[in-house]
Order: structure tokens, then sequence, then C-alpha cells
């Protein structure tokens, strides 16, 4: 089974900009360790490498509605509830540095 440090995880939440305490890290930590152990009895149960790739775990078979137009807001009635607007869109702050 795979192993994560601690130190691998506090260097991620530091690049992420995140705060985490000690008691937060071992939960982490743990967790992670859990998961690893559920990917290894998923790779142990029998005739899984016989198995066609899926992108979703269970079909879907949905029924579509017909689309029905409605009166939606215009751009200059959402610019108006926007604090900064510029060129006719809104300015948001930026989160990532």
């Amino acid at each position: 089974m795979k192993k994560i440090s601690k130190k691998t995880l506090l260097d991620t939440a530091t690049h992420l900009m995140f705060e985490i305490n000690e008691e937060q890290l071992n939960i982490l930590v743990q967790e992670y360790e859990d998961i690893f152990h559920a990917f290894e009895e998923i790779k142990n149960l029998p005739e899984v490498d016989q198995l066609k790739p899926m992108f979703f775990p269970y079909s879907l078979f949905g029924e579509l509605r017909e689309d029905i137009p409605e009166q939606t807001l215009t751009q200059e009635e959402i610019l108006n509830n926007a604090p900064k607007k510029k060129g006719g869109q809104i300015v948001l702050p930026k989160v990532v540095k």
C-alpha cells in the first residue's frame, strides 16, 4: 500500500495557501491511507482487470424535456447589480496568485 507523508501533505497545503494544524494533518494522513487501502481492495477483486473502462459507474437513461423559451435578464440589468464593471463585463477580484 502506498504511503503519504505528513511532509508531503504539509508542503501541498502550503503551496495551496491552506493553514493546517497537526490534528488536521493527522486526520488527512489517515484519510489518504483509507483511500489507498480502498484502491488496493478494488485492485484485488477477481476479474477486475477484465472489465471494460467506464466514464460513469452506472447507465443513465433520462427523459429529455422540450426547451421552453423564457424571459431572462438583459445584460444591462445584470450589470446594474455588479459592484464593478468595465467594457460591458463584471470585474471580479483576483483570487489566484
